[in-house]
């Protein structure tokens, strides 16, 4: 019996291998980029030596944590850490039901010309880079842009300084990251839509239920698993920064700093902390594991609906 179901397991090896070929590359990238570099966190606990590398550097203080203290102990990166979580609770609040509302509205559309053009236009800023976003928001912002000509076209007196004013630093960081998402990440919904008997749909009707009460109670409840999936990765990222938006927005009145552009600034650019950035960036992985760990097993005592 054994024989057989390791022959069957081989044959179907064999079956899957140009699937395991596909998947390859996407494998190897994700190792490169993400398991290999994993040993230099070590610089954090270490006084960096070049000549002697990070192995053969010493450690940090009497235990290591020498630099850890110094970052939170230091206003430079312990001001970049409110700005972030405050940022994320926004776009988390905004940026996450955002593409559920517009894939109901998409649902609605019965013309099927008109649904597909619009679904075609909301995925196009996705494929843009940040840099091209940031830029073209500048643009248009400008003092000079298009949106403050078509102002002065519809009757109003002086230019807005759009960018001039650190008070429309978050509002303009939320709508573009909404933007920028908001198509994209309506496909898993609309996907999950598509999955839903019809004959649902028909027997709600037949008893009366009008569309608001047909979306309430079949395809909402529908959408929860899904939706509950992607807010524990969101709840994840309630540490992290997206550092090209902001980074790409920075200018002398947008100051607002946030914890990668920090790591980028001081460990980078302005300077070589590379142990301060080394143990923030560090800190700022852990917390966004336990924010993820935890909603993951609140998901799962709540609606019974979890990562694993």
């Amino acid at each position: 019996m054994k024989t057989v179901e390791v022959k069957y397991k081989k044959h179907k090896f064999r079956q899957d291998i140009p699937f395991y070929l596909l998947l390859l590359p996407a494998v190897l990238t994700v190792f490169i980029f993400s398991y290999m570099p994993m040993p230099g966190v070590i610089m954090a606990f270490k006084n960096l030596v070049p000549q002697d590398g990070m192995f053969g550097s010493p450690w940090a203080g009497k235990n290591g944590f020498e630099h850890f203290i110094y970052v939170f102990t230091t206003p430079t990166f312990v001001d970049a850490i409110w700005p972030t979580v405050w940022l994320n609770i926004l776009s988390l609040l905004i940026r996450f039901p955002a593409p559920l509302i517009f894939a109901l509205l998409l649902n609605e559309l019965h013309k099927r010309i008109f649904k597909r053009t619009v679904q075609t236009i909301s995925y196009l800023p996705y494929f843009l880079s940040w840099i091209s976003v940031t830029g073209l928001a500048t643009s248009l912002l400008d003092e000079f842009g298009i949106i403050n000509d078509i102002l002065l076209l519809f009757g109003r007196s002086d230019r807005i300084l759009f960018l001039n004013n650190s008070k429309n630093f978050i509002p303009i960081y939320i709508f573009l990251s909404v933007w920028k998402s908001v198509g994209w990440g309506s496909i898993i919904y609309l996907a999950t839509i598509s999955g839903i008997s019809p004959d649902l749909y028909e027997a709600a009707t037949l008893d009366g239920a009008n569309r608001f009460m047909r979306v309430w109670h079949i395809t909402m409840p529908a959408l929860l698993p899904t939706a509950m999936i992607l807010l524990i990765l969101e709840v994840g990222q309630l540490f992290g920064s997206n550092f090209e938006l902001v980074y790409g927005l920075q200018n002398p009145y947008f100051t607002t700093e946030v914890i990668s552009t920090v790591i980028y600034k001081y460990g980078l650019d302005k300077s070589t902390m590379y142990e301060a950035t080394t143990a923030l960036n560090l800190v700022q992985s852990l917390v966004a594991l336990t924010l993820t760990l935890g909603a993951n097993w609140i998901s799962k005592k709540a609606s019974s609906v979890s990562l694993w």
